[in-house]
């Protein structure tokens, strides 16, 4: 922002384009797949349901209007946040010039009409070690503030943290830390989370080269959000006219 708006560039602006794969590989790798691992339920009236829906969502299709342009391609987002005296973009979708000419981005939005395109492609390690670097940055600071600084404080007051929720419904996970000895279960649980940053990083590839595939699997995660909530309210108003038919009929709950 500073540099498009004030025009001071900086170190980090050779590196755009690393950010913005790192940035795609972290809200489409782990922080989507949230969505159905963690049941996450779209239920407006309940804040902390919909918090947690738009935590692990919302990222995710800010990067597809990255890097699809909305759906009108990259050229959109290349035109409206770029620098024009170095045509440095704010997002460096497609490295190495390509979008500054107008055959370049014709190439680039070209891809929304094609099931796989390697315009503007990458390999493997141009997202998961920028990725793996992003969740390090996060890891770090999660375990030492969460899991050491604050732990006993969430304790006392009955807070609940992701680790909690992890181990107290996820069988495999609390398997594998309960191997470990006290001082190291924080430790045993950041390892699994990594190696699921890793694999779901992994399938983050296939996005970036493919639009269809990247609009269908959020539309998916959309949909199971919606679903999720939807068995959420119809349980939760079941139960509770459930409660209602007790109260009013007290004789039927002592047969």
């Amino acid at each position: 922002m500073v540099r498009i708006y004030l025009g001071k560039s900086s170190i980090l602006t050779n590196y755009n384009y690393v950010f913005t794969r790192a940035l795609f590989t972290l809200v489409n790798g782990p922080l989507a797949w949230s969505v159905l691992i963690f049941r996450n339920s779209l239920v407006f009236h309940d804040i902390d349901r919909t918090t947690s829906t738009f935590i692990h969502l919302s990222p995710a299709l800010l990067s597809w209007a990255i890097r699809w342009g909305g759906g009108k391609g990259p050229s959109v987002v290349w035109s409206a946040w770029h620098d024009v005296t170095t045509n440095i973009p704010m997002f460096d979708v497609c490295p190495g010039g390509l979008m500054s000419t107008n055959e370049g981005r014709a190439k680039a939005d070209a891809c929304i009409h094609q099931v796989w395109c390697n315009v503007c492609g990458a390999s493997w390690y141009d997202f998961l070690i920028p990725g793996i670097i992003g969740w390090l940055c996060w890891a770090i600071f999660y375990y030492i503030v969460v899991l050491v600084l604050l732990r006993n404080w969430t304790k006392r007051n009955n807070k609940d943290t992701l680790y909690d929720h992890v181990m107290r419904t996820d069988l495999n996970v609390r398997w594998f830390v309960q191997l470990f000895p006290r001082s190291l279960k924080g430790m045993a649980y950041m390892c699994t989370h990594f190696m699921t940053t890793v694999s779901f990083g992994f399938l983050s590839i296939i996005f970036w080269h493919s639009f269809w595939i990247h609009t269908v699997f959020l539309l998916i995660m959309m949909y199971v959000s919606i679903k999720n909530g939807a068995r959420f309210i119809f349980e939760y108003e079941m139960l509770r006219y459930a409660d209602k038919l007790l109260k009013e009929h007290p004789e039927v709950k002592s047969k």
